[in-house]
């Protein structure tokens, strides 16, 4: 599956709750119990969905899914750029559109900080 040996390492060594599956052509990535900001958001963990492409790294790793879906603490609304929602292995997920210039030396732990700056620090 696509990920690079030092991405596996870095999940295991931060205990992430994760499983692999294949998705027409695609490794999906599926980070279980992963807590966001209940300040931002009206949920306090969501699962996280990251598409890891063929060729990955020289494909770049864009944007991510979660469920369940989240709104901002009170309101109704989706958070900036979050408001799809896409069918992926089966389950229903919201589109978070983060896009950001790549370079083949990035890897996932670098997307997975992009994620934490939403998620967890409430930016982009």
């Amino acid at each position: 599956m696509g990920l690079l040996p030092h991405d596996k390492q870095y999940l295991d060594e931060n205990d992430f709750n994760y499983e692999l599956q294949e998705n027409l052509g695609e490794t999906i990535l599926i980070i279980k119990d992963y807590p966001i900001s209940t300040l931002m958001f009206d949920k306090d963990k969501v699962k996280i969905l990251i598409k890891i492409p063929k060729g990955y790294p020289m494909a770049r790793l864009d944007m991510f899914w979660i469920t369940p879906h989240i709104r901002l603490n009170g309101t109704s609304s989706f958070p900036q750029n979050a408001d799809l929602i896409e069918t992926i292995v089966g389950d229903n997920w919201q589109r978070f559109s983060r896009h950001y210039p790549w370079k083949p030396t990035f890897d996932l732990q670098m997307h997975l900080n992009v994620v934490k700056e939403v998620l967890v620090n409430g930016r982009g």
